[in-house]
C-alpha cells in the first residue's frame, strides 16, 4: 500500500525536494525567491515547515523548507521518506560543527543517503574554501551526487543559478531524470 507514492519519482509528478540546513540560513527566502521570481522578500522565519509548487525550466518540485532550529531537528525524519533530492544550506556566520555535524546526519540517514544533494553555502560573507573542505570531507561517504556551491540570497541571478543548478541534478546525462 502506498507504494505509489514512495521511491523514485513517477514519470509526470513533480520530485520532492527537502530545503535544509541551519536556522537563519536562508532556506525560506530562496524558496519562495524561486516561487515568485524576486530577490526582495522578507520571509518570516520558519516554525514548522512550507511547502511549495515550484516549476522551472528543467523540472516541477515539491519543495519541503524545513526549520533549522534544533527543537524541530528531531521531527524533521518524517519528511524525508519519499524525497528525490536534498538542498542544504548553510549559513557560513553560524557555528561550523553544529552545520557540519547536522549535514552529516542528514546526509547518511537510510532515506536520504542515495539521492543528489545540492549544498548552497549562503555568501552573505565570502565562500571560504575551508567551508568546502568542510562540506566534501562531510559528505565523503555520501552514495549519490552532491554539488556544492556558494549562493547569494538576495542576488536573483546568484538565486536563479542555484536552481539552474538543481535541474541539472536531474538531467538524464545524470540518470535522475524520469
Amino acid at each position: 500500500m502506498g507504494g505509489t507514492c514512495s521511491g523514485a519519482s513517477v514519470k509526470g509528478l513533480p520530485k520532492k525536494i527537502l530545503i535544509v540546513g541551519n536556522s537563519g540560513a536562508g532556506k525560506t527566502h530562496l524558496l519562495y525567491s524561486w516561487l515568485l521570481g524576486r530577490g526582495d522578500l522578507d520571509p518570516v522565519p520558519t516554525d514548522s515547515f512550507n511547502v511549495e509548487r515550484v516549476t522551472s525550466d528543467g523540472g516541477v518540485y515539491m519543495m519541503w523548507d524545513l526549520c533549522g532550529r534544533m527543537d524541530f531537528r528531531l521531527k524533521r525524519r518524517q519528511f524525508f521518506h519519499g524525497t528525490d533530492g536534498v538542498v542544504y544550506v548553510i549559513d557560513p556566520s553560524s557555528d561550523a560543527d553544529d552545520a557540519v555535524k547536522d549535514l552529516i546526519t542528514v546526509a547518511t540517514d537510510r532515506d536520504l543517503s542515495v539521492v543528489p544533494f545540492l549544498i548552497l553555502i549562503s555568501q552573505r560573507q565570502d565562500v571560504k574554501t575551508d567551508w568546502i573542505v568542510k562540506v566534501q570531507t562531510a559528505l565523503k561517504t555520501h552514495k549519490s551526487s552532491t554539488h556544492i556551491m556558494g549562493v547569494d540570497i538576495i542576488n536573483q541571478k546568484s538565486i536563479a543559478n542555484a536552481l539552474s543548478q538543481l535541474d541539472k541534478m536531474f538531467t538524464p546525462a545524470n540518470g535522475l531524470h524520469s
